[in-house]
């Protein structure tokens, strides 16, 4: 691939929506088989002898360049700018070459916090359990959440709703599209609290310059991978102004209540750490960040709602065996019954 001196980026508005996403994509697929959030399908081809040259890759969700199990790579002459997570991400890769390469810097100006990635995955799963249940004919569930009047609840298709038009809400207001009405609705300052991230920097776990992975995931421990890489030769590489603002999550463990070995962490689809700071009126969030610190008492948290925490809560509720065809629609979520009582 010459880029012959232009540059390859994501336009600002599919920026913002697309949240997992590689400008260049070394293979079929993202993920290997079995691995990932879904089923990106079971047959893998091993792609050979590749070049990529003399241009610049932009803005990226993600990475500017991605593989899985590549060889005989060829990447050099290139600027590589404005990702949020890696310039160049090779794993598994045979005889990889790197050279002539400037990187840095990240991007710096994030409209979104991570919450509305995770919202963003979110939503594909529900939309595949409100499809389910209304080609299953199955009457519409609902949830009673704490912070309702007595009697009140939510059905799940009012929850997708709620969720989906806080989300169009920040959205529209980065692309300035929004009425004056809505500018000043309280809507926008709800979704705002949970979506918006004002220091404009990535929010996510890590960012790197390149990163030369053994097989499959850069998630688990170091040498923890069942395989390797080999032989690579980096020459000339220039990394600069790579920035990050880490949102570290408290997670919410139940494990002291019952049996340590039948109760984890409670998370959404995906593998999103259900984030409490966000679940309670704000003047407990300090009780929160001191027992995370020294441990404490957190009996008198209530849950206080917000449009992605009860989205996650209905999609583990119902994800899992309401529609009785087999297919799991929560996508690894667990809520721990005590989380729920």
């Amino acid at each position: 691939l010459d880029l012959n001196t232009h540059i390859l980026a994501m336009s600002w508005p599919f920026y913002m929506q697309q949240r997992f996403f590689a400008l260049i994509e070394i293979g079929a697929m993202p993920f290997l088989p079995d691995v990932g959030p879904a089923d990106f399908g079971q047959s893998f081809v091993v792609v050979d002898n590749v070049e990529i040259k003399n241009g610049e890759l932009g803005l990226s969700s993600h990475h500017g360049i991605h593989s899985n199990n590549a060889t005989n790579v060829r990447i050099h002459s290139l600027q590589i700018y404005d990702f949020e997570v890696a310039a160049v991400q090779l794993n598994g890769f045979q005889n990889a070459q790197l050279t002539d390469l400037t990187v840095g810097p990240s991007v710096q100006n994030v409209p979104l916090s991570g919450h509305y990635s995770n919202a963003r995955f979110l939503l594909l799963a529900f939309h595949k359990l409100l499809h389910a249940i209304s080609t299953h004919n199955l009457p519409m569930p609902s949830v009673s959440f704490s912070y309702l009047p007595d009697g009140e609840s939510l059905t799940l298709q009012e929850i997708y709703d709620r969720l989906t038009t806080s989300m169009d809400l920040v959205f529209r207001e980065r692309m300035q599209l929004l009425s004056v009405a809505e500018s000043r609705s309280k809507e926008l300052a709800s979704a705002n609290a949970i979506f918006g991230n004002p220091d404009g920097l990535p929010d996510g776990s890590a960012v790197y310059g390149i990163v030369l992975n053994s097989v499959s995931v850069a998630i688990a421990g170091f040498g923890d991978a069942d395989g390797y890489a080999m032989d690579a030769v980096l020459e000339n590489i220039d990394i600069k102004d790579l920035a990050l603002s880490a949102n570290e999550v408290p997670a919410i463990v139940f494990d002291a209540c019952n049996d340590p070995d039948n109760d984890g962490i409670s998370r959404g689809p995906f593998g999103a750490v259900m984030d409490l700071t966000r679940m309670v009126s704000p003047q407990w969030v300090h009780l929160i960040h001191e027992s995370a610190s020294n441990g404490g008492d957190l009996s008198a948290l209530r849950y206080a709602g917000n449009v992605l925490a009860d989205a996650q809560i209905a999609l583990y509720l119902y994800g899992q065996d309401y529609v009785g065809d087999g297919v799991g629609y929560s996508f690894g979520a667990y809520i721990s019954p005590y989380m729920l009582q």
